[in-house]
């Protein structure tokens, strides 16, 4: 097991915007990794199959598998098929999570799990990855990226 999931399971109990959902099998990330054609990175497996099936983390909270935590624009499969409609979209971005206004975080998933930011309709790299991502929400951090 990741030595961060003790941290954020930690953290989502001490955020009371939390909502817990069960978590999910592994043939359930498999049926959502096939459904959008991207093999999700371990970590955020390993948060879906061992705390919660999305709803913690920063924002509104980690975009959920099917019958889990949705974003404004559904679960995990819907977001995602949303957000491809975006020409600039690369395959490999999974929108995880829901600022609002159309402003998400996703996750590079052919870049060694880079952050990027979609606002105000264009897409930015990041600084960070998935990891010091979900580490600066532990430590209570409250912005993930400058403007």
């Amino acid at each position: 097991m990741d030595d961060l999931l003790p941290q954020l399971r930690a953290a989502a109990q001490a955020d009371d915007s939390t909502k817990w959902y069960d978590v999910v099998s592994d043939s359930q990330v498999e049926y959502v990794e096939l459904a959008i054609g991207v093999e999700l990175p371990t970590l955020l497996k390993q948060c879906y199959t061992k705390i919660s099936n999305g709803g913690f983390g920063p924002g509104y909270g980690i975009t959920g598998l099917p019958g889990g935590h949705e974003s404004s624009w559904g679960d995990l499969i819907a977001t995602v098929k949303e957000l491809r409609r975006h020409e600039d979209c690369e395959e490999g971005y999974l929108p995880l999570i829901d600022w609002g206004c159309g402003h998400f975080t996703c996750i590079d998933c052919d870049d060694e799990d880079m952050a990027v930011t979609l606002k105000d309709g264009d897409f930015h790299h990041e600084e960070f990855d998935l990891r010091e991502f979900l580490h600066r929400w532990c430590r209570g951090k409250d912005r993930y990226r400058e403007d």
